[in-house]
């Protein structure tokens, strides 16, 4: 693996052939390029404090016409995160998480499954668009919905994205 090669020593070459420098540059341009329409976006560090608007999350990826995603030909993630938000906050009327949520964080299972915890998986963290519901925490503060990830949890998650995405 690449990043084993890089890795292994800083006091030799690693040994990389023309098809891996050219990848690593090529890759090293496409995250350029997010960040920069991230930043034009205005979309800048993420304060854990805080968390995230669930509308601003709608407003830069989940919005059909504005969607993020739509810039890198990934149409079908908009799709999949409306239903994941919609699923999360607006399902079952009076059990949504929208009309449960107070100031407090908590986590996602406390307001589904009879507020059951169980262990982060991988497929549950990609399937449902990022709100698995171990990692995923929620508040409503001043009308609106946050969501943050879990900062203990921050390892697994990190991990599956670097596994799998």
């Amino acid at each position: 693996m690449l990043k084993q090669k890089l890795s292994r020593s800083w006091n030799s070459s690693p040994g990389l052939s023309k098809a891996d420098y050219l990848n690593t540059i090529l890759s090293l341009g496409f995250y350029a390029g997010i960040l920069k329409v991230l930043e034009a976006r205005g979309i800048s560090k993420y304060d854990c404090e805080k968390g995230i608007a669930l509308e601003e999350i709608k407003q830069f990826f989940a919005s059909e016409e504005n969607s993020i995603y739509e810039l890198f030909e990934l149409g079908t993630h908009v799709s999949i995160l409306g239903k994941e938000i919609r699923n999360l906050c607006y399902g079952g009327k009076e059990k949504s998480i929208l009309n449960q949520a107070t100031e407090e964080w908590n986590k996602v299972y406390n307001f589904i499954d009879e507020g059951e915890p169980s262990f982060f998986e991988d497929r549950n963290f990609l399937a449902h668009a990022g709100f698995e519901r171990n990692v995923t925490e929620v508040r409503k503060k001043e009308g609106k919905l946050y969501l943050r990830y879990d900062k203990n949890l921050e390892k697994k998650f990190l991990d599956c994205l670097k596994k799998h995405v």
